[in-house]
């Protein structure tokens, strides 16, 4: 894949010990002190309580080899979660938050994301046309903010709440690199303690899902940007060659860091002078913006012929889920597209 990294930072937080922190999709950071298992049971009727209930690489996953995707309801598979009653105190002793939940999820996504998103820069119109495609995403906003969409519909991770007659859709949460997510849950919308997790077919396996009632606690936060910043690469001879690019990720601003394949990143900060105080604990997160592109196998062919159903497949998330689906199930018993 090529990176396009726009900016790179580093979020210092300081928390009780004991205690994780998790940044939501708006980057508000939250603590886990008493995650609490949930009653899982997915959508073959399995009940998966256990296997989700330590982060520990067992993963629940789907099976999408021998699915027939020209039924739409084989895009989705479902966990229905049950979540415990809530305690009267929390582990410190303080009452517990009756009006939000913090669930907690844990999986990595399948190499199907990249398939969706190399099929259509890539395989339906071939690498020659590769780079045509790239420039006019970079100016054709409306045929781009159409893919988002498709590839939202296809990787996207929603919890659903009952309304007494049917599945609603509540919010997403944005799984990504197998690091643990967070969706605030506002317990007045979910009746019966009962939410869903509707989950693309094949693109994500879940390691852990868990919720917390506990408020969350004080914390210290330092934001920090870089002190300087250099990228490696290997030149055709062989030789090493550095670049200074700091520059391009201290602020966010469209002037990018771009990363190929056997090229990496190297960057520092400024330490703190100070140490956690007594009964906190400190962690790292690192805010990112940016792109990837993943670029895969060569397709030598010229295919433009395809330009037509490249645009059709980018705007229609049905269509081109039954065109990408067949062709990662090939790929899985196969071992190639």
């Amino acid at each position: 894949e090529t990176s396009y990294l726009d900016r790179l930072g580093l979020t210092v937080v300081d928390h009780p010990e004991n205690t994780e922190v998790i940044a939501d999709e708006t980057g508000a950071i939250h603590t886990v002190s008493e995650p609490r298992t949930i009653t899982a049971v997915d959508s073959n009727g399995y009940d998966v309580t256990s296997l989700l209930a330590v982060r520990d690489g067992n993963v629940w996953g789907s099976d999408v080899r021998s699915r027939d995707f020209s039924d739409e309801s084989q895009f989705r598979d479902w966990i229905e979660l049950t979540l415990p009653d809530i305690p009267q105190t929390d582990y410190y002793g303080t009452s517990m938050n009756y009006g939000t939940a913090k669930l907690v999820i844990t999986g990595p996504y399948s190499t199907l994301s990249m398939l969706e998103v190399w099929g259509w820069y890539t395989y339906i119109l071939g690498s020659p046309n590769h780079a045509a495609l790239m420039q006019r995403a970079e100016t054709d906003e409306q045929l781009m903010s159409c893919f988002d969409y498709t590839l939202w519909n296809l990787t996207s991770v929603n919890v659903e709440v009952w309304d007494g007659s049917e599945w609603q859709y509540y919010t997403t949460v944005e799984l990504s690199d197998g690091s643990s997510h967070i969706a605030l849950l506002n317990l007045k919308d979910i009746p019966g303690n009962r939410i869903r997790l509707s989950i693309p077919a094949g693109a994500f396996s879940l390691d852990y899902v868990a919720v917390d009632y506990s408020s969350d606690k004080p914390v210290t936060v330092t934001e920090l940007q870089p002190a300087e910043a250099y990228q490696f690469s290997y030149s055709p001879s062989g030789s090493l060659t550095t670049a200074d690019v700091l520059q391009n990720i201290s602020a966010e601003d469209g002037s990018y860091a771009i990363l190929h394949l056997d090229e990496w990143l190297n960057y520092k900060f400024e330490a703190l002078d100070y140490a956690p105080a007594d009964g906190m604990t400190r962690s790292f997160l690192i805010p990112c913006t940016g792109y990837y592109i993943p670029e895969g196998p060569e397709v030598a062919e010229d295919k433009s012929e395809n330009l037509a159903l490249s645009e059709q497949l980018a705007c229609d998330p049905v269509a081109y889920a039954q065109w990408v689906y067949p062709l990662y199930a090939y790929w899985l018993n196969n071992g190639s597209a």
